[in-house]
This record gives C-alpha cells, sequence and structure tokens, in this order.
C-alpha cells in the first residue's frame, strides 16, 4: 500500500531506515588504521516527507541506535543546533 495515505496529519506516521555509508572511516589516530563503516539511520515524516531525526553510528544496525534515532526526532532542535555550534540561532517556528 502507500503509507502517505495512512499519514493523516504532520506527526502521525514516521518511517525510520537504516543504511551502512559507503565509505571507510580511519582512526585520528594513524590514518592506516580503519575503524568501520557509519550506520545512517533517518527517521521522516510520511505526511510532509521530512527528516525529522537521525542518527550516525559505528556499530552494526541494531533497535538501540534506532532508538538514538527517535529520541533526536523527539529533541529540541534550537537545543540540538546550539549544542553543535552552530553560529546562526535558529528558532523552533524556523525548525
Amino acid at each position: 500500500g502507500n503509507p502517505t495515505r495512512q499519514a493523516f496529519g504532520p506527526g502521525s506516521l514516521f518511517q525510520i531506515d537504516s543504511t551502512v555509508a559507503d565509505i571507510y572511516l580511519v582512526s585520528q589516530l594513524s590514518r592506516r588504521r580503519i575503524i568501520g563503516r557509519p550506520v545512517i539511520y533517518v527517521v521522516i515524516d510520511v505526511f510532509s516527507r521530512l527528516i525529522v531525526g537521525f542518527y550516525i553510528g559505528l556499530r552494526p544496525a541494531s533497535w538501540r541506535s534506532a532508538v538514538a534515532a527517535l529520541r533526536h526526532a523527539t529533541e529540541d532542535k534550537t537545543k540540538y543546533c546550539e549544542s553543535i555550534g552552530l553560529s546562526m540561532p535558529i528558532t523552533e517556528q524556523e525548525w
């Protein structure tokens, strides 16, 4: 079926997906030491098709990592932007 038909408004239905990135990360101490391939999780709002959360980790795909992505989807994005040092302040209305 079409999941968009099941979503009756923003925030009513989310989908999550994970994929292994096509890149190998190396240690900052030794570029010869491969530390792994990151797994990227994305949470989208089905109705608006906007990304509402994400998580990037080095562990294999798991429910714990999926929970981290879902947690990010529910966090205050203005505080998140401050925590990563985004130079321009973002208001809730802009997000």
